[in-house]
C-alpha cells in the first residue's frame, strides 16, 4: 500500500513537474545560449510532452482553459524584398504609387500569444476585436492585443495597407514564419521577432508619415503617386530603420569587476573551539 501510494505522489510530481516546464519555456530563448536548433528541438520537444499529458485541444473547450501551444519558428523572407537592404526596400516601398486597396484607412494592430514568447504578429482590421476572436477560434490560442496609444485607444491610420507592407519591409530581417499552426494547421508568415514596443515605433513612424497626405493623385497617369514637392533628403531619412534593441534576459547575472584572482598562499589550518 505505501509502495503503491508512493508511485502515485512520484507520478502526479512528475506532471506538475512537466506542466510547469511547459510555462516556463518562452524564456528558455532569451536565457539559453546554446544554438538555434538545440532550442527549437527543445520547444518541439516540451509541447510534445505537454500535449501526451494535458490530452487534445478541442472546439469545446474554454479558450482560457486551452494550453498555450509552444510553435516553432522558422526565418522567412519575402521573394521581392529579400535580396536587398532594408533601407532599399523601404525607399522603393515609399516610392512605389499606391494601389487601390491601399487608398482605405484601417486599423493597424499588434499581437502576441503566451507560449510564443518574444514573437508578435502586425496586421490591418476594420475590426480589431473582431479579427483577434477570429485567431483565437482559428488558431485554438489565446492572442493578447499590444495597444499602441498611451491612454488605450485605437486610431485609424490612413493608406494602412501601404503602412503595414512599410512595416513589414523595416522588420524584413526579423520577420518569421510560424511552423504548423497546432491550431488550424497553416503557416503564418507574418510573425516577427522584437518587442511590441519597438514595432509600436515602426507603425508610429509610418502612420505619422501617411496621415502628412505625401501621396498625390495624377490625373495624366490615373494613379496616386508620391507628391514630387517632396525632398529626396526626407524619402533618404524615412528609409533608415529605427534602432533596433535587442531582447535581454529578465535575469541579469552580477558582472565581474576585475579579472579572476587566484591565490597562491596556502590556506591556514582552521582552528576549531572546544565546541567544534
Amino acid at each position: 500500500m505505501i509502495e503503491l501510494q508512493c508511485k502515485q505522489d512520484k507520478e502526479a510530481a512528475n506532471k506538475s513537474r512537466d506542466f510547469i516546464l511547459a510555462l516556463v519555456e518562452p524564456w528558455i530563448s532569451t536565457l539559453c545560449t546554446d544554438s538555434d536548433t538545440k532550442v527549437t528541438k527543445l520547444r518541439e520537444n516540451l509541447a510534445q510532452r505537454v500535449e501526451t499529458e494535458r490530452g487534445e485541444v478541442d472546439q469545446y473547450t474554454p479558450l482560457k482553459e486551452r494550453i498555450q501551444h509552444i510553435h516553432a519558428f522558422s526565418p522567412y523572407q519575402p521573394s521581392i524584398s529579400g535580396p536587398i537592404s532594408v533601407q532599399l526596400a523601404i525607399k522603393r516601398m515609399l516610392e512605389m504609387p499606391l494601389t487601390l486597396a491601399e487608398l482605405d484607412s484601417k486599423y493597424l494592430y499588434i499581437y502576441w500569444c503566451p507560449g510564443d514568447f518574444r514573437y508578435v504578429k502586425i496586421g490591418v482590421a476594420d475590426d480589431v476585436p473582431q479579427r483577434l476572436r477570429g485567431w483565437e477560434e482559428g488558431c485554438k490560442q489565446e492572442v493578447q492585443e499590444h495597444l499602441q496609444q498611451g491612454r488605450g485607444e485605437r486610431i485609424i491610420v490612413k493608406h494602412a495597407f501601404r503602412v503595414e507592407k512599410l512595416v513589414h519591409t523595416e522588420l524584413k530581417e526579423v520577420r518569421f514564419k510560424k511552423m504548423g499552426c497546432k491550431g488550424c494547421g497553416r503557416e503564418h508568415n507574418e510573425w516577427f521577432n522584437t518587442r511590441p514596443e519597438h514595432a509600436a515605433k515602426v507603425v508610429k513612424k509610418y502612420s505619422d508619415w501617411t496621415a502628412t497626405n505625401p501621396y498625390q493623385f495624377h490625373r495624366a497617369r490615373n494613379s496616386w503617386k508620391l507628391d514630387e514637392h517632396i525632398e529626396e533628403r526626407k524619402v533618404e531619412e524615412l528609409s533608415e530603420p529605427i534602432d533596433f534593441q535587442p531582447l535581454k534576459s529578465s535575469v541579469e547575472l552580477p558582472k565581474r569587476k576585475g579579472p579572476l584572482r587566484l591565490s597562491t598562499q596556502k590556506a591556514k589550518p582552521r582552528r576549531y573551539n572546544k565546541f567544534g
